[in-house]
């Protein structure tokens, strides 16, 4: 930025996610909300800007390379979910693409890409945006999409049909008309090539007779998640806990 005009600020880091190599308990990779804050100082806003901090250390956390995620679009990412690939010799880190305006609360945009690493972490590609947001999420925004709390897990069990597969969990709120919140599903992609290409995203929350509570609509769909985290058995079976709100019995 323009340094007669903005002047920066360095802040904490927070949200630290952590993935150990199967392969080698010394080998650790973390990822952060690596926030600084910049201002305009003839206007007195102030824009946080958040990339995604790595943190790569190959000595059991004794010492440590540290650098930022390259962003793809927007200008804030964050929450992230690192993963090792073992079968294609990989590190993956999740994360979301948001754009927020000088001084706005308004956050816009709503992706989650990943972004790929072939040497053990320290550096990384430009990512793959994998669910694509459109309109302001948080705002006043009618038929908004925004994607949020991403997670990511590799399949890393040799014997299992699926070894090697990524699998890409998140939350997709949807706002109805005049920025309504509408529902919030839980999404899925995977894939399959070391996280190059991923699949078509879909639905996975499905329904259940629990979900009586629809805040629009009627039915029984259980579309009112979030926190999804997925887990894969040593069979190769995907597992996907999440948290849902719409049971009224409990």
């Amino acid at each position: 930025c323009n340094t007669e005009e903005y002047g920066q600020d360095w802040a904490p880091d927070n949200e630290v996610a952590v993935a150990v190599n199967p392969e080698d308990p010394d080998h650790v990779v973390a990822g952060s909300n690596d926030y600084f804050y910049r201002f305009n100082n003839s206007t007195g806003a102030r824009q946080a800007i958040v990339p995604t901090g790595f943190f790569t250390s190959f000595d059991g956390g004794a010492t440590w390379i540290d650098g930022q995620i390259p962003l793809k679009s927007g200008n804030g990412a964050g929450d992230p979910s690192p993963a090792f690939d073992a079968a294609h010799d990989t590190v993956l880190m999740a994360q979301l693409e948001n754009t927020a305006g000088l001084g706005g609360f308004n956050v816009s945009q709503g992706d989650v890409s990943v972004s790929r690493s072939t040497d053990g972490g320290v550096t990384w590609s430009e990512p793959v945006t994998v669910f694509k947001g459109k309109g302001t999420g948080i705002g006043p925004a009618t038929n908004a999409t925004f994607f949020d709390k991403e997670w990511l897990t590799v399949d890393n069990n040799p014997g299992s049909e699926y070894y090697g597969r990524a699998y890409l969990t998140t939350t997709r709120f949807l706002n109805g008309t005049q920025g309504s919140y509408a529902e919030s599903p839980i999404w899925l992609s995977w894939s399959d090539d070391g996280g190059v290409t991923w699949s078509d995203p879909k639905e996975i929350s499905g329904s259940h007779e629990s979900c009586t509570y629809q805040e629009t609509g009627g039915g029984t769909d259980c579309d009112e998640d979030q926190f999804s985290i997925p887990e894969v058995a040593a069979d190769g079976t995907l597992y996907v806990h999440f948290l849902n709100f719409q049971n009224e019995d409990a």
